[in-house]
């Protein structure tokens, strides 16, 4: 399965989101969304 080690996210600092290593990923709960 290519998606095994890859996490769909966004780049806080640049704002772009695509598919990321998860190696450089952390999981971010924004609680501002509802």
């Amino acid at each position: 399965d290519r998606q095994k080690d890859w996490q769909f996210g966004e780049n806080l600092r640049t704002r772009s989101s695509g598919w990321f290593p998860l190696a450089y990923t952390e999981i971010i709960i924004d609680d501002s969304l509802g």
